[in-house]
């Protein structure tokens, strides 16, 4: 992960305050996706995996865990079994000054997602007229991998 994407998952995370690998992916790529729409590009250079019932972005979680920003967390049940891990910014970490521009794209995302459990945010990704043409390679800009 370069230097921007790990700003943006910074900014992210204390905006959210804490969240999911899974809801991180997917504001990402929908902020990739705003970015296309805008300038005809992705805004990252993460490494997408596709699949017609969703993506994952290679190696993310270890990526996240590597981030010396970040720390990882886990909810246990009254036994000790984990139900939920999580990822949020350690004590006192500032997040970086990213451009306005991105800035406002992460907000308007941000505020589209923030109600939608994981299953409504999945189908509104999946539900992109884009990422129909992710899955067939016909979205110039993007580096595709196919999944599984």
């Amino acid at each position: 992960m370069g230097e921007l994407e790990r700003a943006l998952v910074v900014h992210i995370l204390g905006a959210l305050g804490e969240a999911h690998p899974f809801r991180l992916s997917r504001t990402l790529f929908l902020l990739d996706l705003e970015h296309y729409r805008r300038h005809g590009g992705p805004l990252t250079k993460l490494p997408y995996v596709f699949s017609p019932y969703g993506f994952y972005i290679r190696d993310f979680p270890r990526e996240l865990e590597s981030m010396a920003e970040v720390e990882k967390g886990v909810v246990r049940d009254d036994k000790g079994n984990p139900v939920r891990g999580f990822f949020r910014l350690r004590e006192g970490v500032v997040p970086p000054e990213i451009p306005r521009e991105v800035r406002e794209m992460v907000g308007e995302v941000l505020k589209r997602v923030g109600g939608l459990d994981d299953q409504e945010l999945n189908a509104l990704v999946l539900r992109q007229e884009e990422y129909g043409k992710l899955l067939r390679g016909e979205l110039p800009g993007w580096t595709v991998e196919a999944g599984a």
